[in-house]
């Protein structure tokens, strides 16, 4: 009988990421961290045995995230399930959430719609923040909604979702409009193991990465309530540039930056 112990020494000789290897495991066993180090030379239940060893070789084989070979992740405390039609939330987006919280805070968020809202992690943890908010959450992709609908009854969430590109043809009026749109220039470079697993009409945009942010922000300035904000997130890289195309229809603009210390969101007002 295999051990803990050697199915874990086993994996993390193989795999990129240490970390990835105890991610499964937890995940796919559902104990522990602690749990698991207590039973490092116990035999693992033989269920168990094929399933690990078969998450492991996706991981360390075939290059497959890790959140899509378990079927979740967690954003802002949340559970969610992701596949490879949505893109897998990342912390930079929880940024994104935590600021738009503390500055809606001050106004009445009656009416919020996450742009392009793939598994509906925005909008869920605004829901959750603000039950009493009416949430619409859009995406073109007919199976990032299906995701998202699935994570929103999961919470409990009554968001309202529509297939939809960007704002095009929506009329009406939110406090907050909330979007991390595609932003990769199709020539970056980019992480093969993102690069080949997740959705790439929710990484890369046209004109340089700039495409859907010149679409979204004069749509937005129309569908804002008075005294309402868009929240944007935004590549460091190209903050100059997006900064550029908001000055056009917004008069205030402030940047925020992110745990490292690049920019990572603006708000326009």
């Amino acid at each position: 009988m295999m051990t803990y112990r050697e199915l874990i020494k086993s994996g993390e000789k193989k795999a990129q990421e240490k970390e990835a290897i105890w991610y499964l495991v937890t995940e796919l066993t559902s104990l522990s961290r602690t749990e698991i180090l207590l039973k490092m030379e116990e035999p693992i239940p033989e269920k168990w045995i094929a399933l690990l060893q078969d998450a492991m070789d996706r991981y360390c084989e075939k290059n497959i995230p890790v959140q899509y070979i378990v079927g979740h992740t967690y954003f802002y405390g949340l559970k969610l399930f992701v596949a490879p039609t949505v893109l897998i939330p990342r912390f930079e987006t929880e940024e994104l959430v935590e600021k738009t919280m503390i500055l809606g805070e001050k106004q009445s968020h009656q009416s919020i719609v996450d742009v392009g809202c793939g598994s509906g992690c925005i909008a869920i943890a605004l829901q959750k923040k603000w039950p009493a908010a009416q949430i619409d959450a859009i995406d073109i992709s007919p199976e990032a909604l299906d995701i998202a609908k699935k994570n929103a009854d999961f919470h409990h969430c009554p968001i309202r979702f529509m297939q939809n590109d960007l704002l095009t043809g929506i009329y009406r009026k939110y406090d907050i409009i909330i979007s991390n749109p595609p932003y990769i220039d199709p020539q970056e470079e980019v992480d093969q193991l993102v690069k080949n697993n997740e959705p790439n009409l929710a990484l890369f945009s046209g004109n340089h990465g700039l495409d859907h942010y010149s679409r979204l922000i004069p749509q937005a300035k129309s569908c804002l309530k008075p005294n309402g904000f868009l929240a944007l997130e935004i590549a460091s890289n190209k903050r100059m540039e997006i900064e550029e195309i908001g000055r056009k229809y917004f008069t205030d603009i402030t940047c925020y930056f992110d745990l490292q210390q690049k920019a990572r969101i603006l708000i326009m007002r």
